[in-house]
This record gives structure tokens, sequence and C-alpha cells, in this order.
């Protein structure tokens, strides 16, 4: 017959085991880790974010989106845990959100001076077409009011003109008979 215990202290021993599920992000190294499901997952959460957490400047920003990072694992069906493996006894044990959120921040920086390049050199690529964009639109403007410009002045030439400064056609805030004089191209009396 087993003592209370004993039967107490191996279910809390299998209480404190943790089997990693596919949600969790392992930490550590290797080919185990790397392609575990939660780090997958875990890694395409940081790439979505990495770009918005290199273009912020104040460290509460940046620790936000770390935190946010953590929360979406966590919020995860099944929710995923950090975990690491003990070297010992090689149980798995969860690390916490603050050891979570320094992994996280460490891999928004990874790779950070490549990507900063890479955002450069996109950067200067949409400024450039940028300013070829407002040159051609510079142009057509000018062709525009040029071509406006040549019209008015046939107008003039033949005679007609639709400003206002024209002296060939009288004002329209007259009387009605003015405006059917004008329409009719008889003279007013």
């Amino acid at each position: 017959m087993m003592n209370e215990s004993s039967t107490d202290s191996t279910d809390s021993k299998s209480e404190q085991c943790i089997i990693p599920t596919d949600n969790d992000v392992l930490c550590g190294r290797g080919a185990g880790t790397l392609n575990h499901r939660g780090n997958t997952i875990y890694r395409g959460f940081v790439e979505e974010k990495k770009i918005e957490y290199l273009t912020r400047h104040f460290k509460r920003e940046k620790r936000q989106i770390a935190n946010e990072i953590v929360e979406k694992i966590r919020n995860l069906d099944p929710p995923g845990r950090f975990l690491c493996q003990d070297k010992g006894d090689g149980e798995w044990h969860e690390i916490g959100d603050v050891k979570a959120r320094e992994k996280t921040l460490q891999a928004l920086r990874e790779n950070a001076p490549i990507v900063r390049r890479q955002l450069e050199e996109e950067n200067a690529v949409m400024m450039a077409q940028l300013v070829q964009e407002a040159r051609h639109l510079q142009e057509d403007a000018q062709r525009h009011a040029q071509a406006k410009a040549t019209a008015e002045r046939e107008r003039r030439d033949r005679g007609y003109s639709l400003g206002p400064q024209s002296p060939s056609l009288p004002s329209c805030s007259g009387s009605i008979q003015q405006m059917t004089a004008i329409s009719n191209e008889q003279p007013l009396t």
C-alpha cells in the first residue's frame, strides 16, 4: 500500500513535467528548435513586425512590438509557451514573459543592418519614381497651360473670347434682353 506523501510527490512531479506542443516556442539552437512548428510561427510573427520595429525610435515602442508578438504566441489555440530545456535533467521549463520579450527583441534586431540597407534602397527607388512622376505631372500641366493659351489666342484672333476680360462679348450679368440679343446676334437697342 502506497502512502499519501509518495503519491503527492509523484503527482506534483508529473504536473511540473512540460511536454512541448506545436504552438510552443523552443529556446535553443539546432535543427530541432529551428524546424519546430511553434518556432516557425514565431519567426513569421517577428518578420511581420521587423520593419515596424526598425523604424521606431523609442524603446517603449520597441518593447510594445515585442510584447505584441509574445501575446500573439500566448493567444494561439492551444496557447503557445516559451520553453527552455534544462541541460541537467532534460525537462522543459517556461521562461516567462520578461525572457520571452528579451528573446523577441533579439529576434527583431537580427539582420537589422541588412534590412535597413534594403529599406534605404527601396526608399531611394520610390523617391526616384516620385520625382519622375512629379516631372511628368509638371510637364503635362505646362502642356495643358500652353494649349489653353494657344486656344485663347486663336479665339481672340477670330474675334471670340471666353474670358471675362474680352471686350468682344458683353457681360451676361445684364438684362434678359441683352442675353437674347447676344444669342440671336442682334445689335443691342
